[in-house]
């Protein structure tokens, strides 16, 4: 019976802790901290925030309960969780950082060439073909390259190596997949449709115009070769009446 009025005391005041409001504004960071009572089995929860400061309302709740709050504990508190907070939102903005830095770099790598369009894509790797990898993308009139994160290697995908630029879904997602000789395939997701969009157009027709050169290539070399062989042959002048 004893157990059950402390629990009961105990909800009411996470109850008039969460319900009170502060003079101050701030900004609620929803984190969860274990305050373990003492002389007590149970435990309360309370949303914490910076600089907490009890007021002499709530100190009344505390006339006929077995515990005491110094201000320095609560400052410790206030401190530990500010902290926290800070460290979350400071590995957030270091990633922000790092990503745009790497997103400047990949940008100058495609200035001064004949880029055709560039941007982030998820590749659909390893042998199982069951994680999307997320890389950057360039894309060439013959070629398509692509670089992951921390990576100095490019990759290469000739325009010569694809058979076709069709459209797919995997799990409700547009993806682009591209058959390559040899039976294998190259599935690409991005990370919006505008993007999935222009990424397709843009991949359609530099696939058709490259595949349009490419058939027109065999008769410039022949043409050329042919040239090259009545060049070869002595005139007409210099040959005799036998032909020889």
């Amino acid at each position: 019976m004893r157990h059950a009025r402390r629990c009961s005391c105990a909800q009411r005041l996470f109850q008039h802790f969460v319900n009170s409001e502060r003079d101050t504004p701030c900004w609620y960071h929803w984190i969860t901290l274990p305050i373990y009572m003492c002389d007590l089995s149970c435990c309360l929860w309370r949303t914490l925030l910076p600089q907490l400061q009890l007021l002499d309302s709530d100190q009344e709740l505390y006339k006929n309960f077995p515990l005491v709050i110094s201000e320095r504990w609560q400052q410790e508190v206030a401190e530990t969780v500010y902290e926290a907070v800070n460290a979350d939102t400071d590995k957030i903005e270091a990633r922000k950082r790092a990503k745009n830095k790497q997103l400047g770099h990949e940008e100058d790598y495609a200035l001064g060439k004949d880029c055709i369009m560039h941007g982030y894509m998820l590749k659909l790797g390893n042998p199982f073909l069951t994680q999307w990898q997320r890389r950057y993308f360039y894309l060439f009139p013959n070629r398509l390259e692509w670089r992951g994160e921390g990576e100095s290697r490019q990759n290469l995908l000739t325009m010569e190596q694809i058979i076709s630029v069709e459209e797919t879904q995997i799990k409700d997602k547009k993806c682009i997949l591209l058959k390559i000789k040899g039976g294998k395939q190259f599935v690409l997701q991005c990370e919006s449709d505008p993007e999935f969009v222009q990424w397709k157009k843009e991949l359609t027709e530099a696939f058709t115009e490259a595949q349009r050169l490419l058939r027109r290539a065999p008769k410039f070399l022949n043409k050329s070769r042919s040239a090259v062989v009545e060049i070869s042959k002595p005139p007409l002048s210099h040959r005799n009446s036998n032909g020889l």
